[in-house]
């Protein structure tokens, strides 16, 4: 009897040590499995806002491009030189000025949207680069004239910030490797690249 017993004890205790391990195996599983999930979400909420800013940031690089390519139009059709800003425009120009302003509010746009998500820094270049646009459109209308610099140094910092920003999460922005490759986008803006057919004939109409 006191065999049996003492059998019957020990058979209940593996069982419990049995349901014990499970248990705990279980639970130590469950929480393994809520990290993976959790883990695995913020992954995709971390590639869902670096796909978000690469979209911005093109939209805002395509736009940028548009309004500098509009002051070189402008600015070989003789707006503010041969065409006074303040006198009678000719349809061309007068399409081109609005065709300006339009992108001029699509920047900004752009920008309230880049304030949500963007990182500061970039945010500040992409700026930089749009003010001095702007102030590149009151020298044409003053008659001055314009040259690339330093509206290329601008951009080529922005697209340097915006590269390292969707290369790495955590990156150090004021690691000298912002300026490194600020100073490859500034080769590649250097390139002679041929002029476009467009530009030319515009060239010879304006003269």
């Amino acid at each position: 009897m006191t065999l049996e017993w003492v059998s019957g004890i020990g058979t209940a205790a593996t069982a419990m040590a049995g349901i014990a391990a499970t248990f705990f195996t279980a639970r130590y599983s469950s929480k393994n499995n809520l990290r993976t999930i959790e883990s695995e979400r913020r992954y995709q909420s971390l590639r869902a806002t670096l796909t978000e800013r690469k979209v911005m940031y093109v939209r805002m690089l395509h736009a940028l491009e548009e309004f500098y390519h509009t002051l070189i139009i402008l600015h070989r059709h003789g707006y503010g030189t041969s065409v006074p800003a303040n006198g009678l425009l000719t349809k061309d120009i007068h399409d081109l000025l609005i065709r300006n302003l339009e992108i001029d509010l699509s920047i900004q746009n752009i920008e309230r949207e880049m304030e949500l998500v963007a990182p500061f820094e970039v945010i500040v270049a992409c700026r930089h680069a749009f003010f001095d646009l702007r102030e590149k459109t009151r020298t044409i209308a003053d008659g001055g004239e314009i040259c690339p610099d330093p509206y290329e140094n601008f951009l080529a910092k922005a697209v340097a910030l915006m590269r390292l920003d969707l290369r790495d999460e955590a990156f150090d922005f004021t690691s000298p490797a912002v300026a490194s490759t600020q100073a490859d986008m500034r080769r590649i803006y250097d390139l002679n690249a041929p002029v476009s057919a467009i530009r030319i004939e515009i060239e010879q109409q304006a003269s």
